[in-house]
């Protein structure tokens, strides 16, 4: 397990006002969400559901897929982990830079690993999704074919963590369809924090190589329940299911979804404000000497860094300023001139870059 994640406020000297470090959404749960648990909290005198399954029926229901398509689990690590138990021992090609568990359970379940980078991720143009219809005429050039190692398993974070990078739909459906003998697990927690059209659960379900594992505490502000789903085929479901320890989704987090799928319009995020609160974050980094923003299609993004060391602008910014953002030298694939931000208000965010325009490393 890799100690270094967003989000270590707990471990800091000082007390943390403006954390940048974690990609949950920035304006906390809804109130109706906390007042709820607080009335329910007798639910945790009672074991919860062994399975989860009332709740994996209501996100089936919820997403245009039967139940037998659905796993709740505790968290998305928890969908990682237990995928990379169901394939132990195989072949697994994680696309970085990307989250670390993907390696980490890959390891624990001793995969063969392999990596590649976004940009060998190509089909030909003009492939269109086996079992999607073509939303235009097809090109009549082509693009290289994908170069990513074979493998029986590929691990890709959709939109990117820590990047923000987000492939078209139908570029994805594309490689997964071309490509029959691997097992493509796409790790959507962040599908919420981005406009472009992501891959839909029914596209799992209809398909006997893809697995989407979704993170729904992210969304609703509550990380410290830990609650996600997955959905893929039946059989796919039913394999790792096989792994699942009874009782792992506690009583609380399976209130919280819930309530969640009761009252879906009222945890919709403020997407287009969080969106342009980060373009508008990113675009006065630019403009401050020494630090280069990378272009991501989330309110997250990576910032290089032209002198200096992510390590130590992270001390500086938490001793001086009680500022906290993601030391990114520990992504595969990433160095120690990269740090991770995650915009927050706009008072938030000139605080931050009014401490960045002040340091001197």
């Amino acid at each position: 397990m890799l100690y270094g994640h967003g989000d270590d406020a707990r471990l800091q000297p000082r007390e943390i006002r403006d954390d940048f470090s974690s990609n949950i959404r920035p304006d906390g749960p809804p109130p109706g969400l906390l007042g709820h648990l607080r009335t329910r909290i007798d639910v945790v005198t009672r074991y919860p559901d062994a399975g989860a399954r009332d709740l994996a029926a209501r996100f089936a229901a919820a997403t245009n897929v039967p139940p037998e398509n659905t796993l709740v689990t505790a968290g998305a690590t928890a969908a990682i982990y237990l995928v990379a138990q169901t394939f132990r021992r195989k072949r697994s090609c994680i696309i970085t830079p990307t989250f670390s568990e993907y390696e980490d359970a890959a390891k624990i379940h001793e995969h063969t690993l392999s990596f590649a980078t976004r940009t060998e991720l190509r089909v030909p143009a003009n492939a269109a999704p086996a079992n999607t219809a073509p939303t235009h005429a097809a090109p009549t050039n082509t693009a290289p074919a994908n170069t990513a190692p074979p493998a029986d398993v590929l691990w890709l974070c959709e939109p990117n963590n820590p990047t923000g990078e987000v492939l078209p739909r139908e570029q994805l459906l594309a490689l997964v369809d071309a490509q029959p003998a691997t097992v493509f697990v796409i790790d959507q927690s962040y599908a919420g924090f981005c406009s472009a059209p992501q891959l839909r659960a029914t596209d799992a379900a209809a398909r006997d190589n893809l697995i989407l594992i979704h993170s729904l505490t992210k969304a609703l502000g509550i990380p410290g329940l830990r609650l996600g789903a997955t959905v893929s085929s039946a059989a796919l479901i039913a394999q790792i299911t096989r792994h699942l320890q009874p009782w792992s989704v506690n009583a609380l987090a399976l209130e919280a979804g819930a309530y969640y799928l009761s009252h879906v319009r009222d945890f919709a995020l403020p997407l287009d404000d969080m969106l342009a609160n980060a373009r508008a974050l990113s675009r006065t980094i630019s403009e401050l000497p020494g630090y280069a923003p990378l272009p991501s299609a989330t309110n997250f993004f990576l910032v290089t860094l032209a002198r200096g060391v992510s390590q130590a602008l992270k001390h500086y910014l938490v001793n001086g300023h009680g500022i906290l953002v993601r030391d990114a030298s520990n992504f595969r694939g990433l160095t120690a001139q990269h740090i991770r931000v995650a915009a927050q208000s706009p008072w938030q965010n000139h605080r931050l870059t009014e401490a960045l325009r002040a340091w001197r490393p």
